[in-house]
């Protein structure tokens, strides 16, 4: 997908901006504690220091960013239209949903687009449900933050926290999604992940 150069009189969602922004969810409960969490990353932290908090980690690395995971997440990177997604272990055979964090980048430059204004047109090929939208400091940089909710009738729901920056004429949308649930121990490793996210 291309936000950039999208035609906006037309209705019809692009699926590759779903791709980049799958979902997942959670109750109100708690829900300041969680925001702050969400909101926490590794700007104050050096490439030594991740390396050393996270030393059995595998990495990403890549000219223009550098991302962390657990040895039991899956990486895969042929999933078109996206630089990686990042599964979560199975936890059984009647576990639905594998929560992910995945990465997508588009190339703006000769558009003039900054950050105010891809966000502006990101969130208009969004049609889930917005719970929040706000600007904070995350990878050392301006970022949008964009959490929604997404239902699966019969199955379960899903919440979306989706990360956006724009740098040196590139768009970047990271995204972490998980199931709804109290007991969901891929939502504290997800967010792991989300702090462990730098670009260069």
């Amino acid at each position: 997908y291309e936000i950039a150069d999208r035609d906006w009189s037309s209705d019809v969602c692009s699926s590759d901006l779903t791709l980049c922004m799958i979902t997942a969810c959670n109750q109100k409960t708690g829900k300041a504690r969680q925001d702050n969490a969400a909101e926490q990353d590794s700007t104050s932290l050096s490439d030594e220091g991740l390396r050393s908090l996270y030393t059995d980690w595998k990495v990403i690395d890549q000219k223009d960013y550098t991302i962390r995971y657990p040895k039991d997440w899956m990486r895969k990177t042929d999933v078109e239209g996206s630089e990686f997604f990042i599964y979560s272990p199975q936890t059984d055979a009647d576990d639905q949903f594998r929560e992910n964090i995945s990465l997508v980048t588009e190339n703006l430059k000769g558009t003039g687009y900054d950050l105010d204004q891809y966000v502006k047109a990101a969130l208009k090929m969004l049609r889930e449900n917005i719970i929040e939208s706000k600007r904070i400091q995350r990878a050392g940089r301006d970022c949008q933050m964009v959490v929604y909710t997404q239902n699966f009738p019969e199955k379960f729901t899903t919440k979306n926290e989706l990360y956006i920056w724009v740098k040196n004429g590139k768009a970047y949308m990271l995204a972490f999604s998980y199931v709804i649930a109290d007991d969901n121990p891929a939502q504290s490793a997800g967010r792991e992940i989300l702090r462990t996210f730098v670009l260069k």
